[in-house]
């Protein structure tokens, strides 16, 4: 877009300002804040999340989503996982890493970390 002229870019920034104001119209205050504080955590973020795991025992490549791989993270992980985890499920309490979470803490018993991670799934979820 170097190539445009003065006039073509003035034209593209004030059409932006009204797409992005016609947006703003739009979403409520909560929304405009839950998409600002992902920007803000996306933009000064120095790790993904993928970058952050635990190197695992019993998988080749693991991942978030699987629920070997979070008994794991609730077995022998440290703060910084559990921080992740919790990240992770703050930003999707009905996504796939949070039914993964579900399916460890029904099916396994792992102690002081099955009934905070039940009672913290709870509370995103809104159940309590």
């Amino acid at each position: 877009m170097g190539n445009l002229t003065r006039q073509a870019r003035e034209y593209f920034r004030a059409c932006g300002t009204r797409g992005g104001n016609e947006r703003r119209k739009r979403l409520s205050a909560a929304q405009r804040t839950h998409i600002a504080k992902l920007a803000a955590r996306s933009r000064w973020a120095t790790k993904t999340a993928e970058s952050m795991l635990l190197q695992s025992i019993r998988l080749e490549s693991p991942t978030w989503s699987d629920p070997v791989y979070i008994e794991e993270i609730l077995s022998d992980g440290g703060m910084k996982e559990w921080t992740t985890l919790y990240h992770l499920i703050c930003e999707h309490p009905f996504g796939e890493i949070a039914d993964a979470l579900e399916h460890v803490v029904l099916s396994t018993h792992i102690y002081g970390a099955t009934n905070l991670w039940k009672a913290i799934l709870a509370g995103l979820r809104g159940i309590i």
